[in-house]
């Protein structure tokens, strides 16, 4: 059986021994696992039921932790994430060797955010590592929003669901990149891309296929 509960330490105690949780986001909720380890993010995978073919975004506390795990951040990104981070805003940046090939389906790319909800701001600067998260529901099924939704889902598939009360936004994080001077707009989510040409005017965008 699942259960939930508000106990950050135990979150980290579970995420140290390669379990997978469910955790906050002011977004939705999120599956999560130690993203350098390997038979941990496959258990996530599982619980999931996601192809693994399709790439995990990864969480951080700061970015001083994001510089960690990418080769580099194009200045315009970098303006993005300044006015944007703690937030919904998901950058894809050219991994190093540190990030595991299986977290990013074979891909250059990796996904990263810094999640504004403060129960898992403190998780994430207790971990000595970056946290895969995808959001804490079966493939296919909806997204959800408050832990008494994924302890339902989940229930007896995941150890714990740290509880951080009803998601505040309730919609995904817009994703985005930037490649050959275009910033690509890979998904809308909660930041439009009006509010994005704001901060970056002179940018030309491009809406992924």
């Amino acid at each position: 059986m699942s259960s939930k509960g508000k106990d950050i330490n135990k979150a980290f105690q579970l995420l140290l021994q390669g379990k997978v949780i469910a955790i906050p986001t002011e977004t939705v909720y999120g599956l999560a696992c130690n993203a350098l380890d390997v038979k941990a993010v496959e258990k996530l995978y599982r619980i999931k039921e996601r192809s693994s073919l399709k790439a995990l975004p990864i969480q951080v506390a700061s970015v001083y932790e994001v510089k960690k795990y990418v080769k580099s951040i194009p200045e315009p990104i970098n303006e993005l994430m300044k006015r944007f981070w703690p937030g919904p805003l998901t950058v894809v940046l050219e991994k190093n060797d540190l990030i595991l090939d299986i977290v990013t389906a074979g891909l250059p790319g990796i996904a990263i955010r810094i999640p504004d909800h403060p129960i898992t701001l403190e998780l994430l600067k207790t971990c000595p590592f970056p946290l895969a998260v995808t959001s804490a529901n079966i493939s296919g099924n909806e997204s959800l929003t408050d832990a008494d939704s994924v302890l339902y889902e989940l229930n007896g598939k995941i150890p714990y669901v740290l509880d951080g009360g009803k998601s505040k936004i309730g919609k995904e994080s817009t994703i985005i990149g930037f490649e050959n001077t275009k910033l690509i707009l890979y998904r809308i989510g909660t930041i439009s891309q009006m509010q994005l040409q704001e901060i970056l005017p002179l940018i030309e965008f491009e809406l992924f296929n």
